[in-house]
């Protein structure tokens, strides 16, 4: 919920006069100044995701994941505390750089816990329901405050996202690393003991020894090929394709943010009065259609094994497409200032918002590390969110 939060609470409070005020009006002095706040956030993300690849391993999945909510802790309360564009896109990279290390982790973390291989899909996108939820969230709160008029309009819905941190790394203080990264560390006997818990059955059961072969296998498999290396990418010929995959990976992430919806997150309440539409209606539209964007992924986790990651994720971008074109040939004619056509620009976009929720979210994430082969899994992940964040 806080890489929710963290993405769409900036969207609702950019334009209020409390904000501009209190960072000293840079939209009069240039245009280019808030989206440059909006996306230092991004920016962050990136790099860090970037790193992770290198660091990712010999810090582990646990430490990635609490120092990531740490990084979200310390940037989340300088937004808060901000008197300066300067000082707000610091907090801004802080809490992307948090964001890179707990979104390019947790897929691995998640992978590596499950007990069995039909849980990982529907959990994978239970969590992106979770995470969207946290858009709809801030959505609202957003709504809420910003009907004041004070500095505390704006100070209280980013100070917010530190709650959900300290709330995430203290969960994270009591939860162990992964059996597979213990295994792989030589740490043999806590892998076991973390192995055996997760499946709530002694060591030496069957089941429990069935997966604990399977995953000295699997890392004795990964470790007899070749290095990955840069000219992997280009030319793969071995067994396991990692440079395919790892293109794969890429590419759904980077297809995914391509159709717009950032532009529809961080700009909705822009885009709503571009239409035509008052502030107060368009702050109202911008937390429904929020709302409508996570409910759509809460439909996935339950039809997601009857109707496949390939065919949801292709039938729900015939859809997009449509509502996307009906939604850019309304706006278009919003000059007009015909009722019909504000409102049929506000349906599509929020009919589209929902469908993306649906296909496009939890199954986008999933792909990625289903296709991946585990030893790689740590490179592959992180260049999943870089796809995106490009």
């Amino acid at each position: 919920m806080m890489f929710g939060y963290d993405a769409g609470v900036l969207a609702g409070v950019q334009n209020t006069e409390p904000f501009l005020h209190a960072i000293g009006h840079p939209e009069r002095h240039s245009t280019i100044i808030i989206p440059m706040v909006a996306s230092s956030y991004t920016l962050g993300a990136w790099v860090m995701s970037m790193m992770i690849s290198f660091i990712g391993s010999p810090m582990g999945r646990r430490n990635c994941i609490l120092y990531g909510n740490i990084l979200v802790i310390c940037g989340g309360a300088l937004q808060a505390s901000s008197f300066s564009v300067a000082q707000i896109i610091v907090g801004r990279v802080l809490c992307g750089f948090g964001i890179g290390f707990i979104s390019s982790t947790v897929p691995t973390y998640m992978a590596e816990m499950s007990t069995k291989a039909n849980d990982h899909g529907p959990a994978v996108c239970f969590q992106l329901a979770v995470t969207v939820s946290g858009v709809a969230f801030s959505g609202w709160v957003d709504f809420a405050f910003t009907r004041m008029t004070n500095q505390v309009s704006w100070r209280f819905p980013i100070a917010f996202q530190t709650f959900l941190a300290v709330f995430s790394a203290t969960g994270m203080v009591f939860l162990p690393d992964t059996p597979r990264w213990y295994y792989v560390k030589g740490r043999v006997e806590e892998g076991d003991g973390v192995l055996s818990a997760r499946h709530g059955l002694p060591l030496d059961d069957l089941h429990v020894q069935a997966q604990r072969r399977d995953i000295f296998e699997a890392i004795e498999i990964e470790n007899s090929q070749k290095p990955f290396s840069l000219v992997t990418l280009i030319w793969d010929n071995t067994e396991l394709q990692a440079g395919r995959r790892l293109r794969t990976a890429f590419m759904i992430l980077f297809l995914q943010q391509l159709m717009g919806i950032n532009l529809l997150i961080y700009y909705s309440t822009i885009i709503f009065s571009q239409v035509g539409l008052s502030p107060f209606l368009s702050s109202l539209l911008a937390a429904v259609m929020n709302t409508l964007f996570a409910m759509g992924t809460w439909f996935t986790p339950w039809t997601i094994e009857r109707g496949g990651r390939r065919g949801i994720m292709f039938w729900t971008a015939i859809m997009l497409s449509i509502f996307m074109l009906v939604f850019v040939v309304m706006i278009n004619l919003g000059h007009k200032k015909n009722l019909a056509t504000q409102w049929t620009a506000v349906a599509s976009v929020v009919v589209y918002i929902f469908f993306f929720g649906y296909g496009w979210v939890g199954i986008a994430w999933l792909y990625g590390p289903e296709v991946s082969d585990p030893r790689h899994s740590i490179k592959i992940h992180p260049a999943r969110f870089i796809g995106g964040s490009i």
